[in-house]
């Protein structure tokens, strides 16, 4: 049939159809790019982990340059990498934590989650196409933080910051770089479950957080050893490298795990509800 009217074609044979235009996995990621990237709170969120990251190695390197009492003494013990994972870990996270609370459970406040679900009805590739695309910005931009990091402190530390070799300064770059890209993953899981922008945040903080140091406040070693299972300290781990009960490939996996766990359950919630 021809498209205008409606008649069958010439010959009575249907035209041929080209393979379908955009679709699929490839439109998908497509789609959730175009969204990360029009949406202003993306650029806050950005701008506001750069402040973040470069006003805590400041603080850190003027204190450690000072050699003062108490905290500036505890400071002035730290290189530029381990600076740049404090930065990330008390600074920088909370704001790069948001654009991937804001990919899944923002949707659902808005309500534009069923226009989502409408153009993309595979629950699954949805879900895995946010967690690629987020995750992805997010280690590009973890890795590009660090050295941001460790150059402010290497310049307010003075000589002190010297000391830092180039293969150091990769390794912590791509470790908070994974971290970040995978606690992403581990927070869309979680939105997909909860369907709330404040119940993930404070699911994402309880789970990152509150539950590894209510474990590791007695002291007893049986709940550190649990505690250095979780999430949170696996992360912790992973970007130090040189601290802890295993090394960074150990670290990398028990976080790999717990992110896959929590986009399984985000994607078993998604198929049992309409939206």
């Amino acid at each position: 049939m021809t498209a205008e009217t409606g008649t069958p074609a010439r010959g009575g044979r249907q035209p041929a159809l080209g393979p379908p235009v955009g679709g699929g996995l490839a439109g998908a990621l497509g789609a959730e790019w175009l969204k990360l990237w029009t949406v202003r709170s993306t650029w806050l969120c950005l701008l506001a982990a750069v402040a973040l990251q470069t006003a805590y190695s400041v603080i850190v390197g003027v204190a450690g340059r000072s050699q003062g009492e108490g905290a500036a003494a505890d400071a002035a013990n730290m290189t530029p990498p381990e600076t740049a994972v404090g930065g990330t870990l008390y600074m920088s996270q909370f704001a790069l934590v948001a654009p991937a609370v804001l990919s899944i459970a923002g949707e659902y406040a808005t309500g534009s989650v069923g226009t989502t679900l409408l153009c993309v009805p595979v629950r699954g590739r949805m879900l895995a196409a946010k967690s690629l695309v987020v995750s992805l910005v997010l280690f590009a931009v973890g890795a590009a933080l660090a050295p941001l990091g460790m150059l402010m402190a290497v310049v307010t530390m003075g000589g002190e910051g010297a000391r830092t070799g180039s293969g150091d300064v990769i390794a912590h770059a791509l470790a908070i770089g994974a971290y970040l890209a995978l606690v992403s993953v581990l927070v869309i899981g979680l939105g997909a479950v909860m369907r709330s922008t404040a119940g993930t945040l404070t699911a994402a903080v309880v789970v990152l957080l509150v539950v590894p140091v209510g474990l590791m406040l007695p002291k007893a070693d049986a709940l550190v050893g649990v505690a250095n299972l979780l999430p949170g300290p696996a992360g912790l781990h992973l970007m130090y490298g040189t601290t802890g009960p295993y090394g960074r490939g150990v670290a990398l996996a028990l976080l790999a795990a717990w992110a896959g766990l929590a986009h399984a359950a985000g994607h078993l919630a998604l198929r049992r509800r309409d939206v």
